[in-house]
C-alpha cells in the first residue's frame, strides 16, 4: 500500500485505492466517492446504469463486519493531484480517468538506491493509519509488510536503520492509542515470557501486547503490557515488559546496556540483600516499596525486564503534570527514609558486605562524560530564562547570578566522596512511583507505594533523592512546607537506626543531614530547571530520544527547550523563591 497525500481532492484517492477493498468489509458498500464518480461518468458515456457493480442489501449485510483485524502492507507515500474533471473524455471508460488524479513525489524525499518508487516519508504512514483509524471504526491494525531495499553492497546500512526507526513505529500510533498490533516481542523476550508463564501455571496460552505508557511518560526504554490468557479457561494475568531502545544512534549516545545492567543488579542483588538484612535484624520500619523482577535479559541490543503488572493489585500512577499533595509527599519521604536507613545501618554493622555490594554503584552517566558538558550548557540557558522569571526580585536575581557563576562547583560537589553517603534511587520523580489506597475511609491518602525504574540507582547523598523528587513532583504547598517533610524523613531514619541499637548522632547527626540538604539542593534546582518542561509537557508535544538522535546531541536537545509555558515559569519561580527564602542559595 502507498499512502497518498491528496491535493484538493479530499478522500478520492483513498476511496479508489484502499477503499475499494476495505470499505465493503468495514463500512458496507463501495466508498461513496467511487459510487458518485463512476455513476456520473457512466451517465456521460450514455450508459443506462453505472459501470460499477451494485451490491444488493443482502450482499452488504453479508460482507460488512467480516474481519478480525486490518492487515496493511505499507512501503511509501506519494502525492495525489487533480488530473481529470468528471466530464473529461466522456468516451473513454478508464479507471485512471474515473479516479481523476495523478501521482507525484517530492524531489526532496530520500529515494532507495535500487527501487525508484520507494521514498522515505515518515509522516506518510502516520496519515494512512490515522485515515484507517478514523474511517473504519478504530480496528486493530497489523502492519504485515514493509521494508527498504538496497543493492547489498553497504553493510553499514544506515538508510535501512533510519527507515525502520521512523517508519515502522509511527509516533501517531503511540500518541493516539491506535490499535496497532503485531509481533512486538523478540525471540529473547518471548522465551522469557514463556519461562515466567510456566512458573505461573500457564500451559496452553495466548498473549497480546499493547503499549504500556503514553509518550512523554518514559524515556530510557519502551514499556509494554503483555496480557496472557490460558486457552479454554478463565485464567488470566498481565505483565510489564520494559525493553531497551534498539536504535543504534541512541545507543551510541546513551549508555543503554549499562542502564539495564544496573537495574538488573538492583533487582537481583541489591534489593534482595537489603531484604535479607532487614529480616535478620527484624527492622521495625523495613523498606518493601518495590516490585519483584520476574525475569530479565541483558543480551546486548535486546535488553529487557519482565515484572508483574502491579496495576492488577490496584496500584495507580499519578498525573506527572500535577504536583503531589502533602499526603503523597509525606509518604514518599518516609519510604525514602526507610530505604536510605538500610544503607546507613549496613555500612556500620556489615561494612565489608556493604562495600562489596556498592563498589560498582557509581553514576552510570560517567560512562558518557560529554553529558556533563550538556548539563552545564543546558543549565546556563535555563538560568538565562530563570533570571527573566524572577525579574524585579532583587534577592532572587542576585542568588541566581551567583549560582550561574558557580555552576561547575555546584555539580562537582555532588560527586565528592563525602557526598556518597547512601544508595539512592537516582530518578525519584512521579512517573517512577505508583501508589495504593486501601483505607476505605480515606481513598485519597496512599497506604503503600512502589518505586519503579532503578536504572540510575547510585551511591550519592540522600538529599539528592529528596530534593529531586520535591522539585520535579511536589506541589507549591510541599515546597512551602518542605522542612516539615525533611523532619519527618529524618525522624523515620532515626527510628530505624535506634531500633538497631545505633546512635544516630554518631552515624548521621541532624547537622550533617542539614549540610547535605544545603550542599545538594542547588544541583537539584538546576536539574529541575532543565527537566520540568518534560514533566509538564502534554503527550502530543512530547519527544523521545529516537526523534532527537540524528545529529549526535540527544542529551543536550533533550535538556534544552525553545518555549516556556506559564506552568513551567510558575513552578520554577516557586522553587527559586523557596531556595532563596531558606538560604539554600
Amino acid at each position: 500500500m502507498t499512502c497518498y497525500v491528496t491535493i484538493g481532492i479530499g478522500n478520492r484517492r483513498y476511496g479508489f485505492g484502499l477503499g475499494l477493498f476495505a470499505h465493503p468489509i468495514f463500512v458496507g458498500n463501495w466508498p461513496q466517492v467511487v459510487i458518485d464518480r463512476v455513476g456520473n461518468r457512466s451517465a456521460l458515456e450514455g450508459l443506462p446504469q453505472s459501470r460499477l457493480p451494485e451490491f444488493t442489501r443482502e450482499e452488504i449485510d453479508y460482507i460488512k463486519g467480516t474481519y478480525d483485524w486490518f492487515g496493511l502492507n505499507y512501503y511509501t507515500t506519494a502525492l495525489a493531484q487533480l488530473a481529470y474533471k468528471v466530464d473529461d473524455l466522456p468516451g473513454n471508460a478508464s479507471y485512471d480517468i474515473d479516479k481523476g488524479h495523478i501521482s507525484l513525489v517530492d524531489a526532496t524525499w530520500k529515494v532507495s538506491g535500487t527501487t525508484s518508487w520507494l521514498h522515505q516519508v515518515p509522516w506518510g504512514l502516520t496519515r494512512l493509519l490515522k485515515w484507517i483509524h478514523e474511517n473504519y471504526n478504530q480496528p486493530e491494525i497489523i502492519i504485515t509488510e514493509n521494508g527498504w531495499s538496497d543493492d547489498g553492497s553497504n553493510l553499514n546500512d544506515s538508510d535501512r536503520i533510519e527507515y525502520v526507526n521512523v517508519i515502522s513505529f509511527p509516533s501517531f500510533a503511540k500518541q493516539n492509542r491506535l490499535n496497532l498490533v503485531g509481533k512486538m516481542l523478540s525471540q529473547e523476550q518471548e522465551s522469557l515470557l514463556n519461562e515466567v508463564c510456566a512458573q505461573d501455571g500457564f500451559k496452553d496460552f495466548t498473549f497480546s501486547v499493547e503499549e504500556g505508557c503514553k509518550k512523554g511518560d518514559n524515556f530510557l526504554g519502551n514499556v509494554r503490557i503483555i496480557n496472557v490468557k490460558e486457552n479454554g479457561m478463565s485464567k488470566e494475568k498481565s505483565y510489564v515488559l520494559k525493553c531497551a531502545e534498539t536504535d543504534l544512534r541512541v545507543r551510541s549516545q546513551i549508555p543503554v546496556h549499562s542502564l539495564y545492567e544496573r537495574e538488573r543488579f538492583v533487582y537481583e542483588t541489591l534489593l534482595p540483600t537489603f531484604e535479607i538484612f532487614q529480616q535478620s535484624r527484624a527492622l521495625k520500619y523495613p523498606f518493601k516499596s518495590y516490585t519483584k523482577l520476574r525475569g530479565c535479559s541483558v543480551k546486548d541490543g535486546d535488553e529487557c525486564l519482565l515484572m508483574n503488572n502491579i496495576k492488577d493489585a490496584k496500584f495507580q500512577m499519578l498525573d506527572r503534570k500535577n504536583g503531589m499533595d502533602a499526603d503523597h509527599v509525606s509518604h514518599v519521604f518516609r519510604e525514602l527514609a526507610k530505604f536510605h536507613s538500610v544503607s546507613l545501618a549496613m555500612k556500620h554493622l556489615l561494612p565489608e558486605t556493604y562495600q562489596s555490594l556498592t563498589s560498582n554503584l557509581e553514576d552510570v552517566w560517567q560512562e558518557m562524560p560529554e553529558t556533563q558538558g550538556s548539563y552545564l550548557r543546558s543549565t546556563e540557558k535555563a538560568f538565562d530564562h530563570a533570571l527573566k522569571i524572577v525579574e524585579g526580585h532583587e534577592k532572587a536575581t542576585k542568588a541566581l547570578e551567583k549560582c550561574q557563576i558557580e555552576l561547575n562547583n555546584i555539580f562537582s560537589a555532588t560527586a565528592m566522596e563525602s557526598n556518597k553517603l547512601v544508595v539512592t534511587h537516582g530518578d525519584s520523580w512521579c512517573n517512577n512511583m505508583m501508589f495504593k489506597y486501601e483505607d476505605p475511609g480515606n481513598l485519597c491518602t496512599p497506604t503503600s507505594m512502589c518505586f519503579l525504574d532503578w536504572q540510575i540507582c547510585k551511591i550519592s547523598s540522600p538529599a539528592m533523592d529528596l530534593f529531586y523528587f520535591l522539585f520535579l513532583s511536589g506541589s507549591k504547598f510541599a515546597l512551602d512546607n518542605h522542612q516539615t517533610f525533611l523532619d519527618e524523613y529524618y525522624e523515620t531514619v532515626q527510628k530505624n537506626l535506634q531500633h538497631l541499637g545505633l546512635d544516630t548522632n554518631e552515624i548521621f547527626p541532624y547537622e550533617r543531614f542539614q549540610q547535605h540538604c544545603k550542599q545538594n539542593a542547588a544541583a537539584c534546582m538546576c536539574i529541575a530547571m532543565c527537566l520540568l518542561h518534560h514533566v509538564l509537557m502534554h503527550e502530543n508535544h512530547a519527544t523521545n530520544f529516537v526523534e532527537l538522535a540524528n545529529d549526535g546531541l540527544i542529551f543536550e536537545k533533550f535538556m534544552n527547550q525553545e518555549t516556556y509555558s506559564d506552568e513551567y515559569n510558575s513552578r520554577v519561580r516557586d522553587i527559586i523563591y523557596m531556595m532563596v527564602d531558606h538560604e539554600y542559595i
